[in-house]
């Protein structure tokens, strides 16, 4: 305020783009606030379909697959020029189902 009781008029403030700095915070803030809503909105989700793939990626480790045998199949499957959606198929059958 000035001597006399009036107020000064404010100075508009120059718009300065944001620093890099800036930028990267404001994308963190962003990215944190919307996790912040998937976490919060997907609490009451039924996680049945989750377990059930967890359990069945869990087989497949603790499975007796020789992977090294799988992906040499793959190569040689890929070098004779057969489809590459035949190839994966018989890789999932393979690794999904080994043979005994």
């Amino acid at each position: 305020m000035a001597a006399d009781g009036t107020r000064k008029p404010r100075r508009k403030k120059k718009k300065e783009p944001l620093s890099a700095g800036e930028k990267r915070r404001l994308r963190q803030l962003v990215i944190c606030i919307i996790l912040f809503g998937l976490v919060f909105a997907g609490r009451g989700i039924d996680l049945g379909p989750v377990s059930r793939l967890s359990s069945a990626v869990g087989e497949l480790v603790r499975a007796d697959t020789d992977f090294q045998a799988v992906f040499a199949q793959v190569g040689e499957s890929f070098s004779r020029g057969e489809p590459a959606v035949e190839t994966f198929k018989s890789l999932w059958t393979e690794v999904s189902h080994p043979s005994d």
